[in-house]
C-alpha cells in the first residue's frame, strides 16, 4: 500500500507520515507539487494526501487529474484522495471536494486532527484502512505520537533533513492532457489572445518557499502573475527564476523565468524554456 503526501510543513508531514505508516502505508513525500504531478502516474498510490494549506488552488487540478488518469488503469480500486484543509477550507471548496470524490478531510495535525484522518482512513472498512480493522485496533493516536520523539519546529534542518530522506524521486515522465473536466476545475483565468488558460507557480529564490497566484495576462512570453502572497524582498526585478511552472489548458511545462517588474501587488516576468 502506498501513500504520497503533498506538503510544505514539517510538523505536517512527520506527523501525517507517522499515522500512515501506523496503517501500514509506504509514504512517499513531495513539497513541490509540480514535481508529483509529473510522477503520480507512475506512482500509482492507493492514497494521495494534499495539504490544501500549501497548494490552495492547486489541488483541484491534481485531484482531478489523477482521480481522470490513473482510474483507468486501476478500476477496481481507484485512488483515495484525503486533503489536509486547516479551518479556512470554505464550504464552497467541501462542495467542490466531494464532486471530486475526495475520501475526507481533516482540519488539523495535532491529536483532534490526526483522530479525524484516521476516521477518513477507517470508513467504508476497505482495503484503503490499511491496517485498521476493528477486529485489529490500533494504539490511539496520541500513544502513537508518544512513541516518537516530539517532531522538530517548522522549519529546522533536522525535520527539513527528515523529510528529505523520506521522499522516493522516480524518473520524470511525460504528463498528459487532463481532461475536459479538469480544465473547467481549473479556474476562471484570464486568457491570451489565442483562448489558453494559464497557472504558474515557481520557488522564490531567497526563501526557496513556492509562491501560488493568478495569472492576469501572458502573450509574447510576457507574464503578469497576483500573488496569493508574496513576502517582502522574497523577489526582485532581474532575478532569475529557475524552478517554475506553467500550466497551459491544465498541461505542466518546466520553464525559467526573470523577474521584469514589481508594481501595484504584480509581478511581470519574461518567461523561457528551462
Amino acid at each position: 500500500m502506498k501513500a504520497v503526501i503533498i506538503a510544505d510543513d514539517d510538523t505536517a508531514i512527520e506527523r501525517i507520515s507517522i499515522v500512515l505508516k501506523s496503517a501500514g502505508y509506504d509514504v512517499i513525500i513531495y513539497r513541490w507539487l509540480m514535481k508529483a504531478l509529473d510522477n503520480i502516474e507512475e506512482i500509482a498510490p492507493h492514497l494521495l494526501l494534499i495539504s490544501t494549506r500549501d497548494y490552495p488552488r492547486h489541488w483541484k487540478i491534481l485531484s482531478q487529474y489523477v482521480r481522470s488518469s490513473i482510474a483507468e488503469k486501476n478500476n477496481e480500486h481507484p485512488v483515495q484522495i484525503i486533503l489536509y484543509t486547516g479551518d479556512e477550507f470554505s464550504d464552497e471548496d467541501r462542495k467542490k471536494a466531494s464532486e471530486l470524490g475526495v475520501r475526507g478531510v481533516f482540519t488539523s495535525c495535532d491529536v483532534t486532527g490526526l483522530e479525524q484522518l484516521r476516521e477518513v482512513l477507517e470508513h467504508g472498512n476497505d482495503i484503503f484502512s490499511g491496517t485498521l480493522t476493528p477486529d485489529e485496533p490500533l494504539p490511539s493516536v496520541a500513544q502513537i505520537l508518544g512513541q516518537h520523539d516530539a517532531p522538530p519546529a517548522s522549519g529546522s534542518a533536522a525535520s527539513t533533513s527528515s523529510a528529505a530522506a523520506a521522499a522516493e524521486t522516480l524518473e520524470k515522465k511525460e504528463i498528459l492532457s487532463p481532461s475536459e473536466m479538469a480544465k473547467n476545475i481549473f479556474g476562471a483565468l484570464d486568457l491570451d489572445d489565442d483562448g489558453n488558460q494559464y497557472e504558474f507557480i515557481f520557488t522564490a529564490p531567497k526563501t526557496h518557499k513556492y509562491i501560488t497566484g493568478l495569472v492576469k495576462q501572458y502573450h509574447n512570453a510576457r507574464l503578469e502573475f497576483e500573488p496569493d502572497y508574496l513576502p517582502e524582498h522574497c523577489i526582485e526585478p532581474d532575478d532569475d527564476i529557475t524552478e517554475a511552472t506553467l500550466l497551459k489548458d491544465g498541461v505542466p511545462y518546466a520553464v525559467n523565468a526573470t523577474v521584469s517588474g514589481l508594481s501595484s501587488g504584480l509581478v511581470t516576468f519574461l518567461i523561457r524554456n528551462s
